[in-house]
């Protein structure tokens, strides 16, 4: 049983790595709009989005670009570093 949680939980981890890594291959984008985007694939929440880019950040797949004002409140656009387009690459390269 532990096993299959084990999977279900890497699985889980290669599709949030994979999903925000493809969305943020072409622009920098900011955490609402990764939601919305990704929304659409699988019911996920925002605090999903958050909490994955987070990881993504401390694990310097991506880092923040720019802080950006937007009807009062700041909107933090991401982007993929060197070591996250390396393994997006890598990662669709096995993908085929």
């Amino acid at each position: 049983m532990v096993v299959n949680s084990r999977a279900s939980s890497l699985e889980n981890a290669k599709f949030w790595t994979m999903s925000l890594e493809i969305a943020l291959s072409e622009v920098p984008a900011f955490g609402y709009g990764l939601w919305r985007a990704l929304s659409r694939q699988k019911g996920i929440t925002t605090a999903s989005v958050y909490q994955h880019l987070s990881e993504l950040e401390r694990a310097s797949l991506v880092r923040r670009s720019r802080v950006v004002k937007f009807k009062g409140r700041e909107r933090i656009f991401y982007e993929l570093t060197r070591k996250g387009r390396e393994l997006l690459k890598a990662l669709r390269k096995t993908m085929g």
